[in-house]
């Protein structure tokens, strides 16, 4: 309904009709004037009073989720933020692959920003603090955490705490960093193996063994992964027998053997071997 007196037009909420060919069925829509002869019912902005307000666009006759809410298929299209130069646009699936920026691929939720020349401005995401916290993206990408001026692809101004990452090294994560809380070391993933940060470290240790009787040979054996670099052997010298060592070598090339007799070669004497087993870790 419109009336016009003189220069004047009072408007009102339009009837939900369905048989009306100026409005559709459903929430409140706006009505504007031309400014001449004609009233037109947009359709495309809905305002819905029934809860609380809510003001949909684009929304049709659906019921509003929201404050504001927007619908839109439209490649780019979205919601645009400006002062006349620097500009905001949040974007909801609508992106199309390479749009505004390489990284961006198609049906990508997206918030662009620009101070109105391409590759320039600042995004931030930050508390109301005296202190300089929270994100800043600059124009070229950086991102800085706690600093107003990143100067790598991630500046963070204090510590970065990293957790044990389970999975296994390959290439698809090489450059990839891991705090090991088994070791309590820092690692990397070279694309095959988790080494640790800032070089291997050689592990040694001594492995020991007595033979039983009656032959009484030792053989001191170093663990899987681990490689004998060296080792001997000694006579366990019980009451009222001595002996000598009748060889000692690393036959099998990953463990010492060790076998004593007695002075007057009759018989066996007990004897310990031990071997020196070392890895890199």
């Amino acid at each position: 309904y419109a009336s016009v007196a003189s220069s004047q037009i009072q408007m009102l909420p339009p009837w939900e009709d369905a048989s009306s060919n100026l409005c559709t069925a459903g929430k409140n829509k706006v009505l504007t004037w031309d400014g001449a002869t004609t009233i037109k019912c947009r359709t495309g902005l809905v305002v819905d009073d029934s809860v609380s307000p809510n003001v949909g666009i684009g929304t049709g006759g659906a019921t509003l989720a929201a404050k504001l809410q927007v619908k839109t298929t439209a490649l780019n299209d979205g919601i645009v933020l400006d002062n006349g130069t620097r500009w905001m646009k949040f974007l909801s699936g609508t992106t199309g692959a390479g749009s505004y920026n390489s990284i961006v691929q198609a049906a990508d939720n997206a918030i662009i920003y620009s101070n109105g020349t391409q590759g320039q401005g600042a995004f931030v995401i930050a508390p109301w603090a005296a202190a300089t916290s929270g994100l800043r993206m600059d124009g070229s990408g950086n991102v800085g955490i706690g600093t107003a001026s990143p100067a790598a692809k991630l500046d963070v101004a204090g510590s970065v705490k990293l957790a044990n990452d389970a999975a296994a090294c390959s290439a698809a994560k090489e450059g990839t960093m891991r705090y090991n809380s088994v070791t309590k070391t820092m690692e990397f993933c070279n694309a095959t193996d988790w080494k640790k940060v800032g070089g291997d470290t050689l592990s040694c240790r001594v492995v020991s063994h007595a033979g039983d009787a009656p032959s009484y040979v030792s053989t001191a054996t170093c663990a899987d992964g681990e490689t004998l670099t060296g080792g001997g052997g000694k006579v366990n010298d019980p009451i009222g027998s001595h002996g000598f060592l009748h060889y000692s070598a690393p036959p099998s090339g990953n463990s010492f053997v060790v076998d004593a007799y007695k002075n007057d070669y009759g018989g066996d004497v007990a004897s310990t071997a031990y071997a020196i087993c070392c890895k890199i870790q």
